[in-house]
């Protein structure tokens, strides 16, 4: 059956035609679609990035630092990425219509940032990227990974920047510390010093506290002899003054004239010197008397002047009310009477027209206010002036100028008011002379005329009482002020408030008579100092004759009051003289304690001062040689680069996979060998048979010479088309068409026995097994990256075994036996089963029976 299958095929063109194309299906997939992934990470330096440079420079160390702008020089250098230097907008726009697939920006506080390294709160910089994974996602994961190895390339750029700082800083922290350690041994030379004076001090104080021990033993010696001293001097003092008092009685009528004598003579000399003094002051005194006698008379004027205008504003105030009431009271009577002249006769009217209104008393009262204001203003005026001009203090001053300028301002109130006042009754008088004249002319006047009168009457009343509640408001206010005023003038009659005008009179009066009493003095003086020239001279004269006559007794008597004073001085300080002693001894005792504690308290500065000499040497010492440490550092590119660069990885690799597509093929092919397994096993006729029916076996081994030659050659196909095309070079060659000719059988051999039983259902059921092995087979990604249940079929699935043989015959590194162990297995297992199920369908066939396959081919599913 096997020459009438191959006979079948080549008679059918068609047939032949889906051969050779289902041959061609594995290499279609693997060149085209691992062609478009075959080596993107080598060509990374095509994918466009947008950089955005918005830093601004800074400086640092006296240096600008601009590390935005050595960024982007640096790029331009770098062939990573296909970098464009855009604006912001520009770049954002690039991102959304995916001109870019990362925009770059370096923000303007960059280079800022990376001077803060040694600040007390350093700053990080902060590079901010932008991918848009809608466009493609895989490229923005690969921009990502470029952006890390730029911003590593920048952290070792500014790290090497901040190492040649550092180091910088550490030779001028080397030279300090050489500084440091000479002022250190400058130190120990002062301690050294230090300690050999206060040795000296030491010395000294103890000495002092030694002598102090034999000082305070001397002051209670000294004690005890002065309190026999001092009972001595009261005996000698009781002695000396019977003395006196004898010497005294015996002459005492030559030491009475001697002693009173030279006593005169002495007083007279103080007298002289005295009035001399006494009749200077009374000279000055007078000149300061005239002047306050003066200033006093103004003073005295203003406030007699003050006094006057408010006696004369008081006795006017109470006239203008009466006078103003008058008015007020007259109009309303004439408002009266013309209303009875209203209801009345034409003679009634004659006879009040008789009657004129007397008004002339009010306007004189009210003028007689109006110029006793004035005068008061005057009269305030002037006081205002002599307060000024007087020589009180200036808090009187102050006190007596503030009151009398509230007098003045009451005094103009009233002044506004009064002459309101006389100009309504100006008015007043004229209209009710006009109305009167016209009354008496025309007695057969109309009452409408009367009443015309009455109303402006009437208002004339209004505007008077107007007037008068205003200034009656006024002149109380005033009258208040003036009420205080004369309170303040002339006081209530008691000691402690005599008032002011009493007090200055009295005042005035006093310097008058102090200024009379005084320039007689003065007149006096010359005549009283004369005197006492010759006083003083006639008794010099009167103490050279007495000597020679009372010589002896005098010097005796003066002897014994000169013997007895100074015994009655010793006797007085006696008691002072003890307790001194006393306070020398208590005062002896404290110095001696305080020197002790003294030369105590200096031996132990002088110990701290050993210490800290010690300290001082070591200081220099460990600062020298610390300073020897740090000036051998040179830093040179090397260091530098150490510092910004430690670590560099030598990476090894177990196997090697030149590029994507070497990575991809693995999985890629298995999946189209899959693919060409399934379409042979719909396009191709494997349940029918040719000629007559030998055999189940036979019957599969037709069908079998066709899968098996069609499985070798799609893979072989597969793996030369890769080759030659895509620059497919596994490690090993002849083994990676040796897997993939086995898998390729295995993946035929299921899907001959699935087709064979279920006919299009087993192709479709492998279509899905397809799907669920592109899940679990970890052809992509890692079964630990891989969902959940992807460790639980991995086993399980063709396409886990195929897999890690290609990865092993391609990278090379692992043997690729239990894999083919296992595709052998599968390819002999399905294979047994599809020769049994040929056995059981042929036996069916030759009994006449009806199979699966007719069903199927019923429903259309064969």
């Amino acid at each position: 059956m096997i020459k009438q299958e191959w006979a079948y095929l080549r008679k059918n063109k068609i047939l032949l035609l889906v051969f050779l194309a289902i041959i061609a299906i594995p290499t279609i997939y693997t060149t085209l679609f691992l062609g478009s992934m075959w080596d993107p990470y080598g060509k990374v330096d095509h994918l466009p990035v947008a950089i955005v440079n918005e830093d601004k420079p800074v400086t640092y160390n006296d240096e600008t630092l601009e590390v935005g702008n050595e960024m982007v020089d640096s790029l331009k250098d770098n062939d990573s990425l296909d970098f464009h230097f855009v604006s912001s907008k520009e770049a954002k726009d690039g991102l959304k219509n995916g001109t870019y697939y990362m925009v770059i920006t370096i923000p303007e506080d960059f280079s800022a940032n990376a001077s803060t390294v040694l600040d007390e709160h350093p700053r990080k910089m902060v590079l901010d990227y932008e991918t848009n994974p809608g466009t493609n996602y895989i490229a923005s994961k690969l921009s990502e990974t470029a952006l890390n190895k730029i911003r590593t390339s920048v952290a070792d750029t500014v790290t090497k920047t901040y190492t040649e700082t550092v180091f910088d800083q550490i030779v001028t922290v080397g030279e300090g510390m050489t500084e440091a350690s000479d002022g250190a041994g400058q130190l120990a030379d002062g301690a050294i010093q230090l300690a050999d004076g206060n040795n000296t001090i030491t010395t000294n104080l103890n000495v002092l506290a030694n002598s102090s021990l034999t000082f305070k033993d001397g002051a209670d010696t000294l004690h005890v002899g002065l309190k026999k001293y001092t009972d001595g001097v009261a005996q000698l003092d009781d002695g000396s003054k019977k003395l006196k008092d004898g010497l005294s009685t015996l002459n005492s009528g030559a030491s009475a004239l001697a002693s009173g004598v030279s006593q005169l003579s002495s007083g007279s000399s103080s007298l002289a010197a005295g009035l001399n003094q006494y009749t200077s002051g009374v000279s000055t005194a007078q000149a300061g008397a005239d002047t306050l006698d003066k200033s006093s008379i103004s003073l005295t004027a203003g406030v007699a002047a003050l006094k006057t205008g408010v006696d004369t504003l008081v006795s006017k105030n109470n006239a203008l009310n009466q006078g103003v009431a008058a008015i007020s009271n007259g109009l309303g009577n004439i408002i009266s009477e013309i209303d009875q002249m209203s209801a009345s006769t034409p003679e009634t009217t004659t006879e009040v027209s008789a009657q004129p209104i007397d008004t002339s008393s009010a306007s004189a009262n009210v003028s007689a206010v109006s110029d006793a204001l004035g005068t008061a203003s005057s009269n305030n005026q002037a006081l205002i002036s002599a307060i000024e001009n007087s020589s009180l203090s200036e808090e009187e001053k102050s006190s007596l100028k503030t009151l009398a300028n509230d007098t003045q301002t009451s005094i103009d109130n009233a002044s506004a008011n009064a002459c309101d006042t006389e100009e309504s009754i100006s008015k007043l008088l004229t209209s009710t002379s006009s109305s009167t004249t016209t009354t008496t002319q025309s007695g057969a006047a109309s009452s409408d005329a009367l009443s015309k009168l009455k109303g402006q009457l009437t208002d004339m009343k209004n505007q008077i009482d107007h007037k008068q509640t205003g200034l009656a408001a006024s002149i109380q206010a005033y009258t208040a002020g003036v009420g205080e005023i004369q309170k303040g003038l002339n006081g209530d009659g008691s000691l402690k408030n005599p008032g002011l005008a009493n007090g200055i009179k009295a005042y005035t009066n006093g310097v008058s008579t102090l200024n009379t009493g005084l320039t007689t003095l003065n007149n006096n003086s010359s005549s009283l100092t004369s005197g006492a020239g010759q006083l003083n001279s006639g008794l010099t004269s009167l103490n050279k004759q007495t000597p020679v006559l009372t010589s002896g007794v005098s010097q005796l008597s003066n002897g014994s009051a000169q013997l007895y004073a100074g015994t009655g001085k010793l006797t007085a300080n006696s008691a002072a003289l003890i307790s001194g002693s006393s306070q020398l001894s208590d005062g002896a005792g404290k110095i001696s304690d305080g020197a002790a504690a003294l030369a105590d308290g200096s031996s132990t500065l002088g110990n701290g001062i050993f210490q800290v000499k010690d300290g001082a040497d070591t200081l220099a010492s460990s600062l020298a040689d610390g300073a020897d440490e740090v000036t051998s550092i040179h830093a040179d590119e090397e260091t530098t680069d150490m510092f910004s660069s430690p670590v560099e990885d030598n990476g090894s690799k177990l196997t090697n996979v030149k590029n994507n597509g070497h990575g991809m093929a693995p999985y890629m092919m298995s999946v189209a060998l899959w693919v060409a397994g399934i379409a042979f096993s719909i396009m191709y006729p494997l349940t029918k048979y040719h000629d007559q029916l030998k055999s189940g076996f036979s019957w599969w081994a037709s069908k079998a010479s066709v899968l098996v030659i069609l499985s070798i050659a799609d893979a072989l196909l597969m793996i030369g088309c890769l080759h030659f095309f895509n620059g497919f070079a596994p490690k090993e060659m002849g083994k990676t068409m040796l897997v993939a000719s086995f898998a390729s059988l295995a993946f035929m051999s299921i899907m001959y026995f699935f087709n064979a039983a279920l006919g299009k259902v087993g192709s479709f059921l492998m279509l899905i097994y397809m799907v669920v092995q592109l899940a679990g087979s970890a052809g992509t990604y890692p079964v630990e990256l891989s969902g959940s249940f992807v460790p639980d079929i991995h086993s399980f699935l063709p396409f886990t075994y195929t897999v890690d043989a290609f990865r092993s015959t391609i990278a090379g590194g692992t043997s690729i036996m239990p894999c083919m162990i296992m595709l052998i297995l599968i390819t002999v297992v399905f294979s047994i089963l599809t020769v049994l199920l040929f056995e059981r369908r042929a036996h069916k066939i030759k009994a006449g029976k009806p199979t699966l396959t007719d069903l199927l081919e019923k429903l259309g599913l064969a």
